[in-house]
């Protein structure tokens, strides 16, 4: 995702989630950050409200959440979720 090959970034996530358990949070929350970047803002936000309906307060999750809310041009919306 660094490397700015989001292409390829986010089809080895999707090979990564689906090898995974839907308790691996952080590989879902690393493909919701490249979808977010890719904007496909919509997908992101199905995968961060199934991590959030989870866990709540996963941090990590709540602040990717925040940043599809700025990509979305929602910034303040995000702020909570960015404090």
């Amino acid at each position: 995702r660094d490397l700015g090959r989001l292409g390829d970034s986010e089809k080895q996530l999707r090979l990564a989630v689906e090898q995974t358990t839907a308790d691996d949070a952080q590989t879902r929350i690393s493909l919701a950050e490249t979808l977010i970047q890719l904007k496909k803002l919509e997908e992101a936000d199905g995968i961060l409200k199934a991590i959030l309906a989870r866990s709540p307060d996963h941090v990590e999750a709540l602040a990717a959440n925040g940043h599809r809310l700025v990509a979305a041009g929602r910034a303040r919306e995000a702020i909570p979720y960015l404090e």
